[in-house]
């Protein structure tokens, strides 16, 4: 079982715990905590225990930052388990000791600061914005962006970026280097693929091309791509509502696609480009696009 499709597995069918604190805010009698703000969104900052103690929601379940208190955000822990309303714990790494690293994490318009594992995942590989381990952990001067590590950049200064890269506002964080091929040639046997949140390679794909030969009505585009080895995988998936359990016997719904269940009974349900993750002695597994493969 690889972690990255696992991750992906987990991430779409946890589901949080809601709570509701209609009547904090009166029994709070104003407190008012200042908020900061880095590039244009709310940074949660470090709040002493006097502080964190008259707030109702600190480390209590919930399902958006409306659950919580300001200047409070709310988060899903490590283990991807749960959700909580947290504070900072962390400005920058020397507040973190033990060789651990503080990260900036986007939660919806807020950031919160945390302490994570320090990582050496190179520019445009897989990593986790709260990492548990090295190998989910952004090198230093890298930023982990929309699951991938970029390196921050500076709009105004022409330059910031190498060359084929461009600066672009990626989420609530800032501003980093995400590559592109447009506008310009690719070396033979690949070509310019357009991926998600403005980034597009140069790559060789591999399967159902279904950027340039869309897929049949009632089907979407399913595309991984391994920036490191300019490799890109497509295929065609039958669309679907996880609540009204549209998928044919066998599959399963996730991120609105219909994915083949794969179990230890039946390890070749898998296609050629797949790989059966997530799978569990209590949980059937799900065909992954495969991206070491």
């Amino acid at each position: 079982m690889k972690w990255r499709t696992w991750l992906a597995i987990a991430l779409g069918l946890l589901l949080p715990v809601p709570l509701m604190w209609a009547t904090s805010r009166l029994m709070l009698g104003g407190l008012d905590v200042p908020v900061a703000y880095e590039h244009g969104s709310k940074l949660v900052p470090m709040l002493p225990p006097d502080e964190t103690s008259r707030l109702l929601t600190f480390k209590r379940p919930c399902e958006g930052n409306e659950d919580c208190e300001a200047p409070l955000a709310c988060l899903r822990d490590q283990f991807m388990l749960k959700k909580a309303c947290v504070a900072s714990t962390c400005a920058k790494d020397a507040d973190c000791g033990q060789g651990l690293s503080c990260y900036s994490i986007a939660a919806g318009e807020r950031v919160v600061r945390l302490c994570g594992a320090p990582g050496a995942v190179v520019e445009g590989e897989f990593c986790m914005e709260l990492p548990r381990f090295r190998r989910m952990a952004c090198a230093p001067d890298l930023v982990c962006t929309h699951k991938s590590c970029r390196r921050p950049c500076q709009p105004e200064t022409p330059g910031s970026c190498p060359q084929g890269y461009y600066c672009h506002a990626a989420d609530v964080k800032g501003f980093v280097c995400l590559p592109t091929c447009e506008g310009r040639s690719c070396p033979e046997g690949q070509r310019c693929v357009a991926l998600a949140h403005g980034v597009s390679i140069c790559a060789r794909v591999h399967g159902t091309d279904c950027q340039l030969n869309p897929c049949p009505a009632g089907q979407v585009c399913d595309i991984a791509a391994r920036e490191s080895r300019n490799a890109v995988k497509m295929r065609c998936l039958l669309e679907c509502e996880p609540e009204a359990s549209s998928c044919p016997k066998g599959f399963s719904c996730l991120n609105g696609h219909c994915i083949q269940r794969c179990t230890s009974d039946a390890p070749g349900a898998c296609g050629p480009m797949e790989e059966c993750a997530g799978l569990r002695e209590d949980h059937p597994g799900l065909c992954m696009l495969d991206l070491d493969g």
